[in-house]
């Protein structure tokens, strides 16, 4: 046997075992998805409702409710997961995905922003304001990240930057308009549940044709892997093929954010994946992206289902964390090995140079700020204390809003010591791991506390409170 023939047996094998093996995996998990719920449903029933459907309470359950689920889920997986593949080839950044750019946590805010200023809009095209935010916090990410000279880890932390701003903002509109946004919250966790074929219908169309247009388009992404000078020679218009591919996987994961909420991880670990089996053609790749993503994300719904409490099931998005989580450390340690000078900048510095304040002249303003900063504090919240009831109050005198402070000063001394706190551990942080960007939400011990702590409430709810 030659070297050629062995090359081509080795590439049919690769084939066939990304998308037969994959289709087979996925067949199984969708019958899973349709026997296993709040109600166990045998296959042959299964089956049965799927092929000679009858007006029983199992058969309407399989097709009203189960059968959306599933196939809004093969349709969002796919989606997300073409997204990603589409965005590591624009930006030649293994780290580039939707949720990693940040175009799900901004497709989430303006839809709920819409919730509370566009109602009606909003609910006659979701999509427009998804794809508005998306493609939003898609170019602040990409921009921030240095563009086309960015490196892999300073995109994942610029998306990682705009995600936590927007994720800030968004929890500010659910705390301000709880009422307006109430139907928002569990969709906001990222959750396959539909009560009707209406989202499936709604979402179709978009899914399977922007999946055949990046298809069609496969062969002008594969030139984004040679050099852009290379590229303009082959008369190739390099610019517009990014913005095309740009708008396609915005797109693609906007309609599904609109649809299931923001899901992450699938459009990371998808198409690695599938090169990982060493397909590199996008012909190859983003077909198999679509079968793997449907997979992934149906997998982590049949695992959300088994995981439930009364009739609330762990949100998809939670568990699809679980899973992608440890496959977007790997990578990054995986980059982190590279030689300092491969791929972008080792140092921090940028060139620019710094201008100090003395200390003495930064504490002074610093203390300043922290006593008048103390002060409104004390004096505005749902009702206003004047200067002088707030100093006779404080100093012993009386005063008609003495109970009322007793609330705030409490309050205005945690929120002191938290900041103490927090700067300290931030500059412990850093030197420890000599990055003037950590700190404890950037690098997680935020998150992992407050987990650690419901931990213990939910597990131990009868020990002490410290």
């Amino acid at each position: 046997m030659t070297r050629t023939d062995t090359t081509g047996l080795s590439k049919t094998w690769r084939i066939g075992s990304i998308f037969g093996g994959g289709l087979i995996v996925l067949i199984v998990l969708f019958f899973v998805s349709l026997c296993y719920g709040e109600a166990s449903i045998p296959l042959h029933t299964v089956i049965e409702a799927l092929t000679q459907r009858q007006n029983t309470l199992e058969h309407n359950m399989v097709w009203d409710l189960r059968m959306p689920r599933t196939v809004i889920g093969i349709l969002a997986g796919g989606a997300l997961a073409i997204a990603g593949a589409l965005l590591q080839a624009i930006t030649k950044n293994p780290l580039a995905a939707s949720d990693t750019l940040g175009i799900n946590a901004g497709a989430y805010f303006v839809v709920v922003l819409g919730a509370v200023m566009f109602p009606g809009l909003l609910h006659q095209a979701p999509f427009l304001f998804a794809a508005a935010g998306g493609l939003l916090a898609a170019v602040l990410a990409y921009f921030m990240g240095g563009g086309r000279a960015g490196t892999p880890i300073r995109l994942a932390l610029a998306g990682l930057i705009v995600s936590m701003v927007l994720g800030s903002f968004t929890g500010a509109l659910h705390i301000f308009y709880s009422f307006e946004t109430q139907g928002l919250f569990l969709w906001g966790s990222g959750s396959l549940v539909q009560n009707d074929w209406s989202g499936t219908t709604y979402a179709w169309p978009w899914v399977v044709g922007l999946s055949v247009i990046a298809v069609m388009l496969s062969r002008q992404f594969d030139v984004l892997d040679l050099d852009e000078s290379t590229s303009t020679s082959l008369g190739q218009k390099v610019s517009l093929t990014r913005a095309v591919g740009i708008v396609l996987a915005v797109l693609l994961s906007t309609i599904t954010v609109s649809v299931i909420g923001p899901i992450g991880f699938v459009g990371l670990v998808a198409p690695h994946l599938v090169r990982l089996s060493g397909l590199k053609m996008h012909r190859w790749v983003l077909p198999g992206s679509f079968l793997w993503g449907a997979l992934l994300l149906i997998g982590a719904d049949v695992l959300a289902k088994m995981i439930h409490k009364s009739s609330m099931d762990l949100p998809t998005g939670a568990v699809m964390a679980l899973i992608g989580a440890p496959w977007l450390i790997w990578l990054i340690l995986r980059k982190m090995k590279l030689p300092s000078g491969i791929g972008g900048q080792s140092s921090m510095n940028i060139g620019v140079r710094s201008r100090k304040l003395p200390f003495g002249r930064l504490a002074t303003i610093f203390a300043c700020c922290a006593v008048l900063l103390t002060v409104f504090s004390l004096m505005f919240g749902g009702m206003r204390i004047p200067v002088g009831d707030l100093l006779s109050g404080l100093f012993g005198g009386e005063s008609a809003n003495s109970a009322l402070l007793q609330f705030r000063i409490p309050r205005t001394l945690v929120a002191a010591g938290a900041g103490i706190a927090l700067a300290v551990s931030g500059v412990l942080i850093q030197l420890a791991v000599r990055n003037p960007l950590a700190d404890a939400s950037i690098i997680g011990v935020s998150s992992g506390a407050g987990f650690g702590a419901l931990a213990v409430i939910i597990v131990w709810p009868g020990l002490p409170i410290y």
